[in-house]
């Protein structure tokens, strides 16, 4: 009797073991059928726009020109810096305070901001070989107690020969004409 019982229990076990496997093996077609195979592959925004301004062969592009911070937030405005000289040169990026009208319509003069309080004036000098490139960022920050409106400011490359300092950004120092960015104060 307990032979007869343990040769039902083993088969009832093979039979359960086998339909066991069956559901699993469905299941992993079915999940497979529900997961699309070819998904394209989209490159993010900041490869698409290196791409595009390196081979047109601009000097400077600016990703974006316009911000929306509130006050006390913080971004970046991207740069991409092509090399588009015969040598390694040093490249320095300057900011400067263009022109602000707040949402009353106020304008507001170029002695009433301190860039220093927005961004950096002066950055780190770029070291940027022959036909290559390097992204910049300019950080900026809205400072406190700033009302709303926009606030335009101007960057400017300047650049020289590896090893020579860049003592001024002006005249035949600037690498590009001036690049304009907007930071829309809500």
């Amino acid at each position: 009797m307990q032979k007869k019982a343990s040769v039902e229990l083993s088969a009832n076990f093979l039979v359960n073991l086998i339909f066991g496997i069956v559901l699993f093996v469905f299941g992993l077609f079915i999940i497979s059928k529900m997961i699309p195979k070819d998904v394209p592959y989209e490159p993010p925004i900041l490869e698409l726009e290196l791409e595009r301004c390196v081979s047109s062969g601009e000097k400077v592009c600016m990703l974006e020109t316009s911000k929306d911070l509130r006050v006390g937030e913080a971004d970046y405005i991207k740069l991409i810096v092509n090399n588009i000289l015969d040598k390694k040169s040093n490249f320095l990026p300057a900011v400067t305070f263009s022109r602000g009208v707040l949402d009353d319509k106020t304008q507001i003069n170029i002695d009433e901001i301190i860039v220093s309080d927005w961004t950096l004036e002066e950055f780190r000098v770029y070291e940027i070989e022959n036909n290559d490139h390097q992204i910049v960022d300019i950080p900026v920050q809205v400072p406190s107690g700033m009302r709303k409106g926009y606030f335009v400011f101007n960057v400017k490359i300047c650049f020289s020969e590896t090893g020579e300092p860049i003592n001024s950004c002006s005249g035949e120092s600037q690498y590009n004409p001036v690049l304009q960015f907007t930071i829309n104060v809500k």
